[in-house]
């Protein structure tokens, strides 16, 4: 499948030794004992391994076993990750280790087709420095081995932009498998549809100026079936959101844009943060947007100046890709968790090896090589220091609430009838563990919360779905009732915000940022305040505290 030039041996020894190295790496994180995992992972991880015990077990497609969602990315879950939970269906913390190892084994797999997306643009050796960033990369490994559905993305991501290079797009047989491919990583991740513009996008628009140049438009023909073909095989999945949830896009996408709507989310500068933390160029440490533009303008002028023409125009689609990925998260989502754009560090991966093999070939002099080599020592070196230091970070943080949200669910499992019902704002680790059926509050896996928020029926939604119990910090459930129950609160609805809406206010910011008059007004979540007690309506039945703070402990609450 993949080329090794003209030492084959060489190159497959090394690419084979850079994945057992990888994937030691991957199975070491994996088969950390659970309480790292709880300061590590996010509750996401549970939700999705909550998806797939429900699944195997017969209840259908729903977290809380109870409602049907759509919230997560459908292919990981509902296969490969489903494996664990018929291996070891009632051995809870086997089976999430095993999906831990699977997604491990999956990330190291992303070497091969690395290797041989990078060897499309450079030799051997700069393809092998691709692969080497990635394999040896602990930040990585924290951010996609994860028992969630960012391994297997990757893999396939890179599998798709290893395709469109590599096969052959005159025939037919070369546009379907790569439609095939298309359609699989959308469904590993979605925001792989972005991928699937920018290469449909720049190949359509080449074709047709070859078209335009030959007066021969065949090919463009043939390029508009991959399209076509793509979109036919993804309308199952779309056409089931619509009429079984009333949006083309999963409740989880809703949900974190309504969210991070707020007046504190709008921050024009975190595109910059995330472009400089992927794992494949971790800055995260400098702390002033200046010395970060002037690194970016410096990286840009170097690629500029490295790169020929032909090689720049080749690399559009996933230049294309690492923008919109950024202004998708950055600007309209508004969310900067890394593991939701770790796939613009493919192409950068890709980049960094062609420009470094670029420059040590074409510049002899040793000051040029030690640059090149000390840029790539740093690189690693603040990969390597990442999960450290985020681990301290996190463990000793006020605001760590995982371990004592796995104490709450079994404290719940042990003390709440078998059939009681519990609603919870991150709800992930008591979905998993507490075996009780537990609504999602934050709309992630429920898609009826948005219009709930909205028209601030927060009790009346609880009501009707007969939730008894609440389980968060005291914190928590107090801004959510301060800001979507309208008994509870002072503050006027708040409304969702349409793409349009997000731009305009951007443009606004950037407007009073260089002292131009606009009228701008946000809604600030920072600022809500209950109205009347929560004791009105609801009792604390049990607490536990958080790690790192005596106050505003995680309690389970029963309803009136």
């Amino acid at each position: 499948m993949f080329s090794f030039g003209d030492d084959p041996k060489f190159v497959s020894r090394t690419l084979g030794l850079l994945f057992a190295l990888g994937l030691l790496l991957r199975l070491a994180f994996a088969l950390l004992p659970l309480s790292f995992h709880l300061v590590l992972l996010e509750d996401d991880a549970w939700m999705v391994a909550a998806i797939s015990r429900n699944f195997v077990a017969g209840m259908g497609i729903t977290a809380d076993g109870l409602n049907p969602t759509n919230g997560f990315q459908p292919l990981y879950p509902l296969t490969i990750g489903a494996l664990p939970w018929v291996l070891a269906p009632h051995d809870l913390n086997l089976a999430f280790t095993l999906s831990l190892v699977l997604t491990a084994v999956l990330n190291a797999l992303v070497v091969l087709p690395l290797y041989g997306l990078a060897r499309h643009f450079t030799d051997e050796k700069g393809a092998l420095l691709s692969a080497l960033l990635f394999a040896l990369n602990p930040f990585l490994i924290r951010v996609s081995v994860n028992a969630m559905e960012t391994s297997l993305g990757l893999l396939l991501l890179t599998v798709l932009f290893y395709a469109y290079y590599n096969l052959d797009l005159t025939r037919w047989r070369g546009i379907l498998w790569l439609a095939v491919l298309t359609v699989f990583a959308i469904l590993a991740r979605l925001d792989a549809l972005i991928a699937f513009g920018t290469i449909s996008l720049t190949e359509g628009i080449r074709r047709l100026a070859n078209g335009w140049r030959t007066r021969d438009y065949s090919a463009l023909a043939g390029w508009t079936g991959y399209v076509g073909l793509v979109l036919i095989l993804l309308a199952p999945y779309f056409y089931i959101n619509v009429t079984q949830f009333g949006s083309i896009q999963p409740s989880s996408s809703r949900a974190l844009s309504y969210l991070h709507s707020y007046a504190e989310s709008f921050a024009p500068t975190i595109g910059f943060h995330i472009l400089f933390a992927t794992p494949a160029l971790n800055l995260v440490f400098i702390n002033s947007l200046l010395i970060k533009l002037v690194i970016l303008l410096a990286l840009a002028i170097v690629v500029w100046r490295t790169l020929s023409r032909t090689q720049l125009l080749e690399f559009v689609p996933m230049f294309l890709f690492v923008g919109l990925v950024i202004l998708y998260y950055g600007y309209v989502l508004q969310h900067n968790v890394s593991r939701y754009y770790v796939g613009i560090a493919i192409p950068l991966f890709v980049l960094i090896g062609v420009v470094a093999r670029k420059i040590w070939l074409s510049n002899p002099r040793p000051l040029a090589r030690a640059a090149v080599g000390v840029f790539l020592v740093a690189l690693l070196f603040l990969n390597t220091i990442d999960p450290y230091t985020n681990y301290i970070r996190a463990a000793s943080s006020p605001s760590l609430t995982q371990p004592a949200m796995y104490q709450a669910a079994l404290w719940i499992k042990d003390n709440l009838p078998s059939t009681a019902r519990l609603g919870a704002v991150n709800s992930g680790i008591y979905q998993y563990y507490s075996g009780r059926i537990v609504m999602n509050l934050d709309g992630k896996l429920n898609m009826a919360m948005v219009p709930v928020f909205e028209k601030q029926e927060l009790l009346d939604y609880l009501a009707a779905n007969r939730i008894e119990y609440l389980v968060e910090t005291r914190g928590e459930i107090e801004r959510r009732f301060a800001r979507y129950e309208a008994s509870f609160s002072s503050e006027p609805p708040h409304h969702e915000l349409s793409p349009l809406d997000h731009i305009s206010i951007y443009l606004k910011l950037v407007a009073q940022s260089v002292g131009i008059p606009v009228i701008l007004s946000l809604d600030d979540q920072q600022t809500t305040a209950l109205k009347r007690p929560l004791e009105d309506v609801m009792t604390v039945i049990h607490t536990i505290p958080r790690p790192n703070q005596d106050t505003n402990p995680v309690s389970i609450f029963k309803l009136r």
